[in-house]
């Protein structure tokens, strides 16, 4: 018998609109607001993970653009929490902050989730 796969690591929906990842830069007012609590796993445009940095506003077509702000987990650490901060350079990088869970799955991260706190907020990968 093999080992024991986390749940979160095979049920999760797809995160892959390309105007989601860091390096998009235009704004069209796109908006995590309705987003549906759940496990999240970024892939094929959006990047392959939750940015990792403040960015510019504008970036992955949101006015506050929303990064993973502390240390990601090794995969024998199970899920921890960490923070998405909601916020750009210029207008102070963590203007607004979510606790999420996340999970090392091995190739692959996969984050607990729920409604942006405010419009026009995202998530944003890389």
């Amino acid at each position: 018998m093999g080992p024991v796969v986390a749940y979160e690591c095979q049920h999760y929906k797809l995160l892959t609109e390309a105007n989601r990842n860091q390096n998009y830069g235009r704004f069209l007012g796109s908006c995590d607001e309705k987003l549906a609590e759940g496990w999240y796993r970024f892939a094929s445009g959006a990047g392959m993970q939750m940015a990792t940095k403040c960015l510019p506003m504008n970036r992955c077509d949101s006015r506050l653009p929303g990064w993973f702000w502390g240390r990601l987990p090794h995969k024998k650490e199970g899920c921890i929490t960490g923070n998405v901060c909601f916020g750009t350079h210029r207008g102070g990088c963590c203007q607004r902050k979510r606790k999420i869970l996340v999970r090392n799955c091995g190739k692959f991260y996969v984050y607990k989730l729920g409604p942006s706190p405010l419009c026009p907020s995202r998530y944003c990968g890389e």
